[in-house]
């Protein structure tokens, strides 16, 4: 099967789909602080809301001043608390440094990595890496490691990655996914290759960093205006079935806010744990997720551990 087949045929699948199951209320959390990154609009600024009306303490991490600034007000308004807004870009390693030193050392109890790029032309970083990778995989590696210390402060810290159902479509290759130059560049494929990046890495860091709970999740397929600008034909053959923002951010919350989590390293979809492979060619070797992590860690000072 072409890659651009398993493409199609995995972002379609019935098990990646649409429909959106009834769940149970989530717990309140007050006194929790949790971080959402790409929090300015879509699923981001949706978990946002959800966290806040659970009076959790939410740092919004935006890209943009103005967007942020009207998504804050919106998060406010709608749950009559008040939320932190910080912004920066992901896919900088520099920015990501200067958001952890304006996080301090407070307690951190959970990190919610939903800053997302889908970009149609390869563009690369001041560090010379491909906006993707930096903004999925890289930027967040960093700020996990920067947080490590207020990640210990929590007594059930959780890092939790907003992952994607194009993931299933693609084995892990970092030679490929770090290559930052050709002359063809396919951004769907790359996204999809990230978002199985992130997948990976939480299997890996169960292993490596086990004081922490490590999640990855899919949020079906939502209504956001970064599906609609990347994918514009899939949005109009779609759009009437997509789930609303809100729908996509329930199993990222619910990650961050139960106190009956699954285990350290699941992979879940609709409060529930799915598996990672569902194509037998994607399947990810031990040794490949610790080359993922060898090259990671060349960004975030040589640490062994986030």
């Amino acid at each position: 099967m072409k890659l651009s087949s398993k493409i199609k045929s995995a972002f379609l699948l019935p098990q990646v789909g649409f429909r959106f199951p009834k769940h149970s209320e989530l717990p309140s959390a007050p006194g929790k602080n949790i971080i959402v990154t790409g929090a300015n609009s879509g699923v981001g600024l949706a978990l946002a809301k959800i966290l806040t009306q659970k009076q959790t303490n939410v740092t919004m991490i935006c890209r943009n001043q103005e967007r942020g600034v009207t998504a804050q007000k919106i998060v406010e308004d709608v749950s009559g608390n008040k939320v932190e807004l910080l912004v920066g870009d992901m896919s900088s390693m520099k920015s990501v440094r200067s958001l952890a030193r304006s996080v301090g050392n407070r307690k951190i109890d959970a990190i919610i990595h939903n800053a997302g790029a889908l970009l149609h032309r390869r563009e690369t970083t001041a560090e010379s890496l491909e906006i993707t990778v930096a903004c999925h995989v890289a930027g967040p590696y960093l700020l996990n490691h920067l947080l490590a210390e207020n990640l210990s402060l929590s007594e059930t810290p959780r890092v939790i990655y907003m992952s994607s159902g194009g993931m299933y479509s693609r084995k892990l290759n970092v030679d490929e996914l770090f290559e930052n130059t050709g002359e063809t560049f396919d951004g769907v494929d790359r996204y999809a290759h990230a978002k199985r990046a992130q997948v990976e890495l939480v299997e890996t860091l169960r292993k490596s960093c086990p004081q922490v709970s490590w999640y990855a999740t899919h949020p079906g397929w939502v209504d956001t205006p970064g599906v609609a600008k990347s994918l514009p034909q899939f949005y109009r053959i779609t759009k009437r079935f997509l789930r609303t923002p809100t729908q996509g951010a329930d199993s990222a919350a619910w990650l961050a806010l139960t106190e009956s989590p699954p285990k350290s390293g699941s992979f879940v979809f609709d409060r529930r744990v799915v598996p990672t492979n569902i194509l037998p060619d994607t399947l990810c070797t031990d040794k490949e997720r610790k080359k993922l992590l060898s090259r990671l860690n060349s960004f975030s000072d040589g640490a062994a551990t986030p």
